[in-house]
């Protein structure tokens, strides 16, 4: 059995390119969101990037990039309690 140790957040970041992100907020309170980036067409091949924001989605600090190309489309990711 899956038990769910983080939610699913109502923030969102600024400048998410061609998604709007999937927020989740973690038990020891930062925000991650997760989202898809691309420059190309809707079915071009993207990178799944992800940032961080410390106060509850006030504030990002720099986009990383979790999977490079060739990620076409974002679901809510799985977070284990080991973090992974």
């Amino acid at each position: 059995m899956l038990e769910i140790i983080a939610t699913v957040s109502d923030v969102a970041t600024e400048d998410v390119l061609n998604s709007l992100g999937s927020p989740v907020e973690m038990p020891d309170g930062k925000v991650w969101v997760f989202y898809v980036s691309g420059l190309e067409a809707w079915d071009a091949e993207t990178n799944l990037q992800y940032r961080i924001s410390e106060d509850k989605g006030v504030t990002w600090g720099n986009a990383a990039t979790l999977v490079a190309s060739p990620t076409r489309m974002l679901l809510y990711p799985l977070v284990f309690r080991d973090g992974d």
